[in-house]
């Protein structure tokens, strides 16, 4: 598939051949897939290698091989920094860290019962997680090693609800996930960690509106996206820049639905725009949105995402490390 760019390609499936454009326009094909179209793709931290699915994991080589998950499998997330593993929950709520070359070689890595959703610090040395806790407080956000040891409690949900979607911003100082409640309402929460601490952040969202793929950039320190759906089934994309400020991203087309794929440098976000009513998994346009406006990027995609080497946006001055103090609570 070629070097991972210097600064970011858009990647998209489409007859089931998986195409990269770069910044300059160049477009090329990365891999042939043989006949899949999988609903989703997930670049390595590193850029060098794609998830086509859950369950099916292209080389650099272009050589693919089986990650041993099911193809409708979810919240699975490669490790950081190199992208050496896998994680995700498996049906019996257990947190399991997966070799990503050599699948059969597992560790369980969970700091609660019932993991929900979990996350790979950018620094790659602490994950966080959602679940049961085991000191019998229930429900709550943790903090531990990368192999669940050392767990903190950095905040507690109520019964019946859940923190899912989980990840932390480029540099590690912020934790962001959706709190799904038992009444049916979600907040997006921000978990800021400085130097006194942890300090918890409700971000805007609109009220009574389910929210869902949640989308934090890996490029710059302060953008995330996410879907707002309304009780009439309609989805709406929202974003928060660097001022904080979130807006929701207005189609230049009508009787269209949007959700977020993921962030390229300079504030671009790559957008699945549909009509409204489709299926989740049905083919969409892809569409480049920034705070300038929208262009459209290809149509009748299956999958699509950025594609980013993130080690060339680490900060100079590394990654933020995590300073936990169990107590704040999430409501």
């Amino acid at each position: 598939m070629g070097n991972p760019p210097a600064d970011a390609q858009m990647t998209f499936v489409v007859d089931s051949r998986l195409y990269g454009v770069a910044v300059d326009g160049t477009l090329i094909c990365l891999a042939d897939l043989k006949g899949r179209s999988p609903s989703s793709l997930l670049w390595s931290p590193d850029g060098d290698e794609v998830l086509a699915g859950p369950d099916k994991l292209i080389h650099a080589d272009n050589y693919s091989t089986s990650t041993g998950y099911r193809p409708q499998a979810t919240n699975v997330r490669w490790s950081a920094p190199k992208g050496t593993a896998l994680i995700a929950p498996n049906s019996a709520g257990r947190l399991i860290w997966q070799n990503a070359y050599k699948p059969d070689i597992e560790i369980d890595v969970s700091a609660a019962n019932n993991v929900t959703s979990a996350a790979y610090h950018p620094s790659g040395k602490q994950i966080a997680s959602a679940g049961d806790g085991r000191d019998g407080k229930g429900p709550g956000v943790f903090v531990s090693s990368n192999r669940g040891a050392n767990a903190i409690r950095v905040g507690l949900l109520s019964e019946e609800s859940a923190a899912t979607e989980m990840s932390f911003n480029m540099i590690g100082n912020e934790l962001d996930f959706i709190h799904r409640h038992a009444d049916g309402q979600s907040h997006l929460h921000r978990y800021l960690v400085d130097s006194g601490g942890g300090v918890l952040r409700d971000l805007p969202t609109t009220p009574y509106s389910t929210l869902s793929n949640l989308t934090v950039s890996t490029v710059d320190n302060s953008s995330i996206a996410w879907t707002e759906t309304d009780a009439s089934n309609e989805s709406t994309t929202h974003v928060s820049i660097e001022s904080g400020v979130s807006q929701e991203i207005r189609l230049p087309i009508a009787q269209r639905m949007s959700t977020p794929i993921g962030w390229l440098p300079n504030e671009h976000l790559l957008v699945a725009v549909r009509p409204i009513g489709a299926d989740a998994v049905a083919p969409f346009e892809l569409w480049n949105w920034s705070s300038g406006g929208m262009q459209l990027v290809i149509d009748h995609v299956s999958a699509a995402a950025a594609r980013t080497a993130i080690g060339a946006f680490a900060p100079a001055g590394g990654y933020q490390p995590l300073t936990i103090l169990p107590g704040s609570e999430f409501g």
